[in-house]
């Protein structure tokens, strides 16, 4: 067992999903959703869900976490592995709590500016999760 599977996270997907593989009445689908980081830090290449995962601590940690909820797919409930980073709103959320210091010129680059981070509109968020609860051919 990896470090990052060790603790509750790993320990609470992996009771879930038997819970679920175990249930009379199983749900058609299953959405775990995992933070970025599934691909590591990359730098500045562009990654894809073609990429491979990462060889870091984010990416063991999703992996794991998403390897934790097989047993929900071998008891036949459909799985779709929900993979974004922050799901920005202009009226509510993380973005909403960013903007006040930037407005008041406290804003500003961090880093060397060179550090990606994945960004999705909530509206897509929503969107993509309905898609994924109907449309059976989504499936990972």
């Amino acid at each position: 067992m990896q470090a990052a599977d060790q603790g509750l996270p790993g320990e609470l997907s992996r009771a879930l999903t038997a819970a679920l593989a175990a249930s009379t009445h199983k749900p058609r689908v299953f959405l775990p959703a995992m933070a970025m980081g599934f691909h590591g830090d990359t730098g500045k290449e562009i990654v894809d869900e073609s990429s491979p995962r990462g060889a870091d601590f984010p990416a063991d940690f999703a992996d794991n976490r998403e390897a934790a909820c097989e047993p929900a797919l071998a008891a036949g409930i459909r799985k779709v592995n929900m993979r974004f980073g922050l799901a920005l709103s202009c009226d509510d959320g993380v973005l909403k709590e960013m903007l006040p210091p930037f407005k008041l010129g406290g804003g500003g680059k961090l880093g060397d500016d060179c550090q990606y981070m994945s960004l999705t509109a909530l509206s897509d968020v929503i969107s993509l999760t309905g898609l994924s609860l109907r449309d059976d051919a989504m499936r990972r």
